[in-house]
């Protein structure tokens, strides 16, 4: 898996000229050779762009996946999707296994800490004028754990359940909006003799500039990988999840797994690329 920087066939090279068809069949060769079989796609039929307009742009597919005839039969309902609507479809069915998950796991936490406080509360009886035995501190590390467990899950559920609140629109976010709209408001400018002032031109030339040409320029630069990398790794790793329900440390803890589908699409869509919905239920907002 991975960017071969070549195409298999001429019809995933989208261009004004035609891609060789030497340099493709010799890659063809070399898969035929290793018993690779290509996986396919589904979404856009390419995963490369040179962002160029006109007569000069060129898309190919050079991201792909192979396997041999092992993993195909073990993974049968292996599916390869192209883009940020194929990240987007991977993390909602992790985050489907993941809620199963939870609940098996999380779901009872309570009845592990009452099951496990009666198991040490019966040991302490029975060990009058004893020290504690290994049991019972097993136990009760245990208990330590379980009751973490719980505060990290009652930490995010209300976290969750805040987001979704605001989600909502409900009367207290609409009051909150609504006094910092007061808060922010200018009401009214006047001249320096008591006459109004509504010309916006004539306002901004009292503006001091704070702005200069040099700082434009970088400020107009097209934003590059490693922004993104920067951007997501200074959240906190509990800080609440976005409408996909992953928080910032899920993407920090696997960012070596998802970096390469993921910051080609933010980057897409920062540079001024084509508009995905796919990116507004990611994290990074």
């Amino acid at each position: 898996m991975g960017d071969f920087n070549e195409t298999l066939y001429a019809t995933e090279h989208f261009s004004r000229r035609p891609r060789p068809e030497g340099q493709m069949r010799a890659f063809r060769q070399v898969t035929e050779e290793s018993g690779l079989q290509d996986l396919g796609w589904s979404g856009v039929p390419f995963t490369w762009d040179n962002r160029q307009e006109g007569n000069n742009n060129v898309k190919a597919r050079i991201d792909r996946v192979f396997a041999n005839a092992e993993f195909l039969t073990r993974f049968e309902q292996t599916r390869v999707w192209h883009g940020l609507e194929g990240l987007a479809h991977t993390l909602a069915k992790l985050q489907e296994d993941l809620s199963a998950w939870g609940d098996r796991e999380f779901g009872n936490l309570r009845k592990k800490i009452r099951k496990l406080k009666q198991r040490i509360e019966n040991l302490r009886t029975r060990s009058i004028g004893q020290g504690p035995s290994e049991e019972e501190k097993g136990l009760v590390k245990k208990l330590r754990e379980v009751l973490y467990q719980e505060e990290l899950w009652m930490k995010q559920r209300s976290r969750v359940l805040w987001l979704r609140s605001g989600d909502r629109n409900t009367g207290y976010f609409q009051a909150q909006a609504a006094q910092r709209k007061r808060t922010n408001r200018i009401a009214n400018l006047s001249r320096v003799d008591g006459s109004g002032g509504h010309d916006l031109h004539e306002l901004l030339q009292f503006v001091p500039t704070s702005v200069t040409e040099a700082m434009n320029e970088v400020l107009s630069k097209p934003f590059e990988p490693s922004e993104v990398k920067a951007a997501l790794f200074q959240m906190a790793p509990s800080k609440a999840p976005g409408v996909d329900r992953f928080t910032a440390g899920f993407f920090q803890q696997h960012w070596g797994l998802i970096e390469g589908d993921l910051v080609p699409a933010i980057l897409d869509f920062l540079n001024g690329g084509n508009y995905q919905p796919a990116l507004m239920t990611l994290l990074l907002h």
